[in-house]
């Protein structure tokens, strides 16, 4: 039986503008329909909070969301993400941090909302410039030039730093 976030996050991206497709690091990603302009909420994240055994993300101090069983369990990491997942405002939103056009991949950075340097950690396949070559782990594990334009941009949560 799916659990009332499961079902908003379905019922909303039954009409949205995401899809679920190939991503080139060769796992399945999460894809803009349309264009979304920089600061667009895209989607809630949703999922089981607190969450089951599992994959997790983290959502508080000692709070993690499990997944949703939709479209948002496809979105990737990426050390260059065009978007952030806003943990401290209601229904856990997902911003666009840079204007994103019809079939970019829509991705966040899985360590600006992680308290645990060891939380997660496994090889990076973004292919970004800037790849870190690890993804998940701490908000501290992200080199210090990067946690300040995350700052700046108020993506990250108050119990992180």
């Amino acid at each position: 039986m799916a659990t009332m976030a499961q079902r908003v996050v379905a019922r909303w991206m039954a009409a949205s503008s995401l899809e679920v497709g190939p991503a080139p690091s060769g796992l399945q990603g999460l894809f803009a329909r349309r264009s979304f302009a920089r600061g667009e909420h895209l989607c809630p994240l949703g999922g089981p909070v607190p969450a089951p055994e599992g994959p997790s993300f983290q959502v508080g101090a000692e709070l993690y969301m499990g997944p949703s069983g939709g479209v948002t369990d496809a979105m990737n990491h990426s050390c260059d993400p065009n978007c952030a997942v806003l943990v401290e405002q209601p229904g856990y939103p997902v911003v666009a941090l840079q204007d994103i056009e019809p079939g970019d991949e829509i991705t966040i950075d899985y360590s600006v909302t992680s308290t645990s340097p060891s939380d997660g950690l496994f090889d990076c396949l973004c292919g970004s410039p800037n790849c870190r070559g690890k993804a998940g782990g701490g908000f501290h594990t992200i080199p210090a030039q990067q946690q300040g334009l995350y700052l700046a941009q108020g993506i990250v949560p108050s119990y992180v730093v």
